[in-house]
């Protein structure tokens, strides 16, 4: 079965090698008989993610530590080419009862540039997400969570944020003056031959190659990815000037473009060396996937938001990730020699190339059905009962749907006969060769109870409103004598019968979950307040994506535009002439009435769900919801503990972010770094 796979994928090779000229990380096609939809999720691969915070385990790990291990990360002196490797964090990998933990050690607080200096703890980012100097950090290596994007091309990303790493790790800056105006350009090297947005030729793209696919995936795993290539014609420096300026302007001038060795910008530089393309098993969704419609999902309460929302790992926060769930780098390049970033929802913005905070969301294309056959029952492992199950669906004993044959299938030939059953079952005692496939995906529930998917786990997220009850026990078939056990990780928030009925008390998060023998069932519930579900509700009058002014109105939302304005200040409503501040009063009048009664000089602490907000220097927010520092916010499902608020913060919806007049929901705003103008916040409570 290994030489059919081997013959499959040297196929899709050469198929590929056709693809060299298609736009940038553009994918082939191929055509993979899956389950999946856009939107599932699917576990495999591991990484380290969650914190160790266990008393008793931590002291077994402290006396299991033996040998450091330096991150390959530069620090500078504040100027632009001084970086240089040093080694400042540290890290190594331990084995304990079956588990794997990787433990990191910061020397120095890591920089937010690659050409910075180390910062001081009052400034660090690494000190603000509660990792101190000096102090051995554990955290526990879990499947990767992926997302489901493109079934038919086994197109995955990671459902979080993983990691945090810049896009390059050098940067040579050059300043070019001309009648076009002042041009600024940052490169990867110190000839200016290489932009330092340039994918092909990136950091990021060789670390997420080399260090996270060496990491996370095991020999067996990287036999079910199929690369991506890489274009490198596409792939350039975009600037806002013509090419015909840049030239100009790169000639204009030779004191303010002096590279590290001395050479000058009196002539254009001399192109980049032309590399053949590559294939790339691990690489970044482009600016095109990022935004696509696609990826959207309509939820409960009636309104809808992208796929792509995220949140970062512990270890991400680790190594420096300094935002919430945004800040995720993408391969195409951004505005002059910046690296293109989603924020906030689905928002795409330049971020310089060389900032450290940044977070990273791997892309991985897989091959689902060399990736599953003979894993009948989806434990993840090849046994005699996958054997039996194959069995009796070939004689008709048991009926699966038909897109579920693709695992009972071993040969290959589109029917599923006793030839597979035994020869599903010669692979599980070791009589045949040993399979290439590696079986770390858990299919979607089976319809049938012969299908249980045994060791499975399940995760669905569920939008309830206080006081209202949700029933999950009628969507799983137990097993007659199989203990079952419902439980709820917040019970102020929602609780649970043992006949799997909800129960929303209070505004919130909760995870309940389903231990069906070696099954495990999870729903993320988020619990709406009735303002919220007020607030939440006008998500579908002012949508995201959509803009907030005086041209002609969308016949499908009537309240917004499609056209992005140049004036911010045309068609603001009556409070005040920005349209930021003007769409926030917007959303308190449409909550309490224009008539509710103003209190303001408000505070930080203050600021509740409903309130109008000024952020200094000049952005108006609406506030739709506030989380505090240890609020649950969130479950780990592979150590079966709580994720609590790290920090105070605020979610937001808000217009003008992007300077269009352009809606967005969802923003995550840290209050400890918010400032405010107290006279000008004010709540209608």
């Amino acid at each position: 079965m290994r030489k059919v796979v081997g013959k499959f994928l040297s196929l899709l090779l050469c198929l590929s090698l056709l693809a060299a000229a298609l736009p940038l990380c553009a994918v082939t096609a191929k055509a993979v008989v899956n389950p999946y939809h856009t939107g599932d999720t699917v576990f495999f691969g591991e990484y380290p993610q969650t914190r160790v915070t266990d008393e008793g385990l931590l002291a077994k790990l402290e006396k299991a530590l033996s040998q450091w291990q330096p991150y390959p990360y530069s620090v500078g002196t504040g100027e632009y080419g001084s970086m240089t490797r040093q080694d400042f964090m540290f890290y190594q990998d331990v084995a304990l009862d079956g588990e794997r933990y990787r433990a990191v050690l910061l020397r120095q607080y890591r920089p937010q540039s690659v050409y910075g200096e180390f910062p001081a703890e009052d400034s660090a980012v690494q000190a603000r997400n509660g990792y101190p100097r000096e102090t051995a950090c554990w955290f526990r290596f879990e499947p990767v969570e992926w997302t489901v994007l493109d079934p038919a091309e086994g197109l995955l990303i990671s459902h979080r944020i993983l990691d945090a790493q810049p896009f390059a790790e050098k940067i040579y800056r050059e300043t070019v003056m001309s009648d076009n105006g002042t041009l600024i350009h940052d490169f990867s090297d110190p000839d200016a031959r290489i932009p330092a947005n340039s994918y092909r030729s990136s950091w990021l793209r060789e670390w997420l190659n080399g260090v996270f696919y060496g990491t996370a995936f095991s020999g067996p795993q990287q036999e079910c990815i199929e690369a991506r290539f890489i274009a490198p014609e596409d792939v350039h420096i975009a600037v806002k000037a013509p090419p015909e300026a840049m030239a100009d302007a790169a000639a204009a001038t030779a004191t303010e473009a002096t590279a590290t060795d001395g050479a000058t910008a009196q002539e254009p530089p001399e192109a980049a060396p032309t590399e053949a393309p590559r294939p790339d098993p691990v690489f970044l969704l482009s600016a095109e996937e990022a935004t696509s419609e696609a990826y959207t999902v309509q939820y409960e309460w009636g309104g809808s938001d992208s796929i792509l929302r995220t949140q970062p790992t512990d270890y991400a926060r680790s190594q420096g990730f300094s935002r919430y769930g945004d800040g995720w780098l993408l391969c195409t390049p951004g505005e002059n020699s910046g690296s293109a970033a989603v924020f906030e929802y689905g928002s795409v913005r330049s971020v310089e190339a060389g900032f450290t905070g940044m977070g990273v969301r791997p892309a991985i294309n897989v091959n689902f059905s060399d990736c599953f056959a003979g894993d009948v029952d989806g434990d993840g492992e090849v046994s005699a009962a996958d054997a039996r199950l194959a069995l009796r669906v070939s004689v008709g004993l048991t009926v699966i749907p038909a897109e579920w044959t693709v695992y009972a299938d071993a040969d290959g030939d589109g029917e599923v006969t006793s030839g597979d059953a035994r020869l599903i079952l010669r692979f599980s005692v070791s009589l045949e060769e040993e399979s290439a496939m590696s079986h770390f995906f858990a299919p979607p529930q089976a319809a049938q109870e012969e299908v249980s998917n045994t060791g499975k786990r399940l995760m669905e997220e569920i939008t309830l409103a206080e006081g209202a009850s949700a029933s999950f026990g009628d969507r799983h078939l137990v097993r007659a004598g199989t203990a079952a056990r419902w439980e709820s990780s917040n019970p102020a928030v929602a609780t649970v019968t043992q006949d799997g009925t909800v129960q929303a008390l209070n505004k919130g998060f909760a995870c309940v979950h389903l231990t069906a023998g070696t099954n495990r069932y999870y729903y993320f519930i988020s619990v709406l307040s009735p303002l919220q579900q007020r607030i939440y509700a006008l998500k579908d009058k002012y949508p995201a994506g959509y803009f907030w002014n005086s041209y002609p109105k969308s016949e499908k939302y009537p309240a917004v535009t499609e056209t992005p304005c140049t004036d911010h200040a045309t068609g603001a409503y009556s409070h005040c002439i920005g349209q930021c501040a003007g769409f926030a009063a917007l959303l308190c009048d449409e909550i309490f009435g224009r008539s509710a009664p103003v209190k303001r000089n408000l505070t930080v602490a203050d600021i509740r769900v409903g309130d109008y907000v000024r952020c200094l220097p000049h952005h108006s927010v609406f506030v739709i919801d506030r989380v505090n520092r240890g609020e649950i916010v969130g479950y780990h499902m592979y150590s079966d503990t709580n994720r609590l608020a790290e920090g105070d913060y605020i979610t937001v919806a808000e217009c003008n972010w992007d300077s269009r007049c352009g809606i967005r929901w969802g923003r995550m705003i840290d209050l400890g770094n918010l400032q405010i103008d107290s006279y000008e916040t004010y709540t209608r409570y």
